[in-house]
């Protein structure tokens, strides 16, 4: 061996256990720092997620109100029941019309009868 890897042989030899404290020092700050980052970008993934869902039960419980114009609607239905009422009208019309048409019938049935009857006495 060379003398300045004997040189550096006796250094790390006799600082043994001030570099060993360092490097358990640094290992240790490593592990600090790794744990503290993944620990806020757990509370940063679950803080996301939280105003995730409380956002949408809010939007779910708002209520929401229309405006629906009927007038359309209402003119429609109206024009409707008058249609029907004089569909009605007229419907009552017939029957009336009917009616008094069967009672001729029936009476001229009742006169033809009558007179068969005559006849045959």
């Amino acid at each position: 061996m060379s003398q300045k890897k004997v040189d550096y042989y006796k250094e790390q030899k006799a600082n043994r256990k001030n570099i060993i404290k360092k490097e358990k020092r640094m290992r240790r700050i490593e592990q600090i720092v790794v744990g503290a980052v993944g620990i806020l970008a757990a509370c940063w993934i679950c803080f996301s997620v939280y105003t995730k869902v409380t956002e949408k039960d809010t939007t779910a419980t708002e209520s929401v109100s229309t405006d629906l114009n009927v007038t359309a609607l209402d003119d429609f239905m109206n024009q409707v029941e008058s249609a029907e009422e004089a569909g009605t009208e007229t419907a009552e019309e017939a029957e009336a019309e009917s009616t008094e048409e069967a009672g001729t019938e029936s009476t001229g049935e009742a006169e033809a009868d009558s007179a068969e009857e005559t006849e045959a006495e």
